[in-house]
């Protein structure tokens, strides 16, 4: 049995907005709309000088639509939900256990456990746990503090055995804290084996001291 680890969160933009561009450019739609913006972009280079200037504006528009405006009007939305909606006003106390997680705000609380965990993304400024397709609990990566490593690398641990969806950079956590142990673990292992060596090179020099000892009393007695 593992420690539990509890953190006090509260919502940053970059991790929230990082959660909703995610959610928006990784369904088919956003990824229909990224592809005819860069089709209109293509279009624009290919054709500047037989299209007409009615056509060039459409493609610009189309261009921009989701590479500039849809992305700078989610920010907006965002930076609008993180300073309006009650939820964001108190902070998330999450405890991560050998069940699952335990999430609380003020007098409500709730527990999700590991085999309950439906996919798991983390970007740069985010770790999102999905309980479906649709919601997650968004946790702030610089909210965990120094713990960060060893809270993501104990997620990945834990949903391990129900084989949840996994970002590729979560595949990673578990080696690379494997990787932080095991010079200390090696140090460790070593200064066991010099302190075994400093005993017995200690032993053997009161086993001769004795000895010498000895000798000199029954010299002394003869």
């Amino acid at each position: 049995m593992t420690e539990a680890k509890t953190k006090s969160v509260n919502m940053t933009f970059p991790a929230l907005f990082s959660y909703v561009m995610n959610t928006n450019y990784r369904s088919m739609s956003g990824i229909l709309g990224l592809v005819l913006s860069f089709g209109a972009i293509v279009m624009l280079v290919i054709g500047w000088n037989t299209t007409s200037g009615r056509q060039k504006a459409i493609f610009i528009i189309v261009a921009l639509m989701f590479t500039v405006i849809n992305p700078l009007s989610l920010a907006f939305k965002t930076f609008k939900q993180l300073k309006t909606s009650p939820s964001y006003k108190q902070p998330l106390v999450y405890t991560f256990g050998d069940d699952g997680i335990g999430v609380s705000q003020g007098e409500e609380h709730m527990d999700l456990e590991w085999k309950g965990v439906y996919r798991l993304l983390m970007t740069k400024y985010m770790l999102a746990v999905y309980t479906n397709r649709m919601h997650a609990f968004v946790i702030p990566l610089d909210q965990l503090g120094d713990d960060k490593g060893k809270i993501l690398a104990s997620v990945v641990n834990f949903t391990a055995g129900y084989k949840p969806r996994v970002s590729r950079s979560l595949r990673y956590i578990k080696e690379k804290v494997s990787a932080q142990k095991k010079p200390l673990q090696s140090a460790k292992s070593l200064r066991h084996r010099q302190s075994r060596a400093r005993c017995i090179v200690c032993m053997v020099i009161l086993d001769a001291a004795r000895r010498c000892s000895r000798r000199v009393l029954v010299q002394d007695l003869a």
